[in-house]
């Protein structure tokens, strides 16, 4: 998985990858109407949120479900090459090569416009995040199978979900907190603390949910004045700087390699890498900059309720991988903690588009009430072009 783009396909998904939105991840959008000409009346609310004729959920599953597939790709690299490299070289190189793909995507789509902004320190924080988020998801993979470590890292939209009660005060109804309760009950379950088959590195698999999280918080609110694009290039820029600066500093490696998997995907000295493994590397880049491509297009030529849950096929995928390149099987617990995952993020995303479509619907009747037109006029499906799709695991990677 991946946080180069993280919350930026949020903005990017509803409005261009180099547009704007003012909602964050989970929230209904607040959406603008153009300026109306002089003279002319301003659309209502049903009109600006009509969705577009002949709504492309077809495409846009497709894109989604290909941005999902392979991003497996990118962890069975990063997994095989773990054992020789150190995560930060990894990183580097990946950045390296990801980053003027990534731009020339961004300005092909919205132009220089789109990486325009006047808070460069909230990119740098939730680069730094995001940074934060990445490390963590591939040491913890170092030492743990690949299906355990994503169902872990998917529970971070249910960390979302508290931190944005306990900070941004947003209200929890019983339904969304039951929701969180079994979601975390299968995260206990695949991790099993205080168990013989514990691992530490599941710790940092669920710290990278929490990277996840408060990256996403950030996100939410840095998406209300900065474009997609923005959030996205600039988190690619800390990518390549903090990876560049760790490499400065632990070149040499940590005197006495830990013998622990993850320990040692951390301690590890800077190896010249050949020819084959460098290719490997660069390929991790090209998959990153292919999979933005394609989850952004996913989520703004579909439906976010159709498209979202399509995002946790990648516990499938992962599952496949696990077993035919490293021979990993998991166990019957974390099967079960992985269906608690899925079912409760599916019903919070199900529960949050209903949400959204009720108060667009009542701003609309709001709307026309007041305009003494009939409320049925605005009873309109909301469309994704408008509005972001819901907060899932997955974008961390693109």
């Amino acid at each position: 998985m991946d946080v180069n783009s993280g919350e930026a396909i949020t903005t990017m998904a509803g409005t261009g990858i180099g547009g704007r939105s003012r909602a964050g991840a989970g929230d209904a959008a607040t959406v603008e109407a153009p300026p109306a000409r002089r003279g002319a009346a301003r659309p209502a609310v049903a009109e600006i949120m009509r969705p577009p004729v002949g709504q492309r959920n077809g495409e846009g599953m497709a894109f989604l479900a290909f941005g999902v597939f392979i991003f497996v790709f990118q962890d069975v690299i990063i997994k095989l090459l773990s054992g020789g490299y150190p995560v930060h070289q990894l990183v580097f190189v990946r950045s390296v090569v990801a980053l003027p793909l990534v731009f020339l995507i961004l300005i092909f789509d919205s132009g220089l416009q789109a990486l325009s902004t006047r808070r460069i320190g909230m990119h740098m924080l939730r680069g730094t995040l995001a940074f934060g988020c990445f490390t963590t998801y591939y040491v913890a993979m170092a030492a743990l199978p690949i299906a355990d470590v994503v169902a872990i890292v998917f529970s971070s939209p249910l960390l979302i979900t508290l931190l944005s009660a306990v900070i941004l005060k947003d209200r929890i109804d019983l339904f969304r907190g039951l929701a969180v309760l079994v979601g975390f009950i299968g995260v206990l379950l695949i991790t099993r603390p205080g168990s013989t088959v514990f691992d530490w590195a599941a710790l940092v698999a669920v710290l990278s949910a929490v990277f996840y999280a408060f990256n996403s918080l950030v996100a939410r609110t840095l998406g209300r004045t900065d474009s997609g694009g923005a959030m996205s290039f600039y988190s690619m820029l800390m990518y390549l700087g903090i990876s560049g600066g760790l490499g400065l500093v632990l070149h040499g490696g940590v005197p006495g390699e830990p013998s622990h998997p993850s320990l040692a995907f951390m301690a590890r000295a800077w190896v010249m890498p050949t020819a084959y493994d460098l290719g490997l590397m660069s390929a991790t880049g090209v998959i990153s900059a292919i999979g933005f491509y394609c989850l952004a297009q996913g989520y703004r030529l579909g439906e976010s309720s159709v498209v979202a849950p399509f995002e946790y096929t990648a516990m499938l995928w992962a599952t496949i991988a696990g077993y035919l390149v490293f021979g990993e099987v998991p166990a019957l617990f974390s099967f079960v903690g992985m269906g608690l995952i899925v079912a409760a993020g599916i019903f919070n995303i199900v529960r949050e588009v209903r949400r959204s479509r009720r108060l667009i619907r009542q701003a609309g009747a709001m709307e026309t009430s007041a305009r003494g037109e009939p409320t049925a006029v605005v009873r309109q499906r909301p469309s994704p072009v408008h509005r972001p799709p819901p907060a899932t695991g997955l974008r961390r990677r693109a």
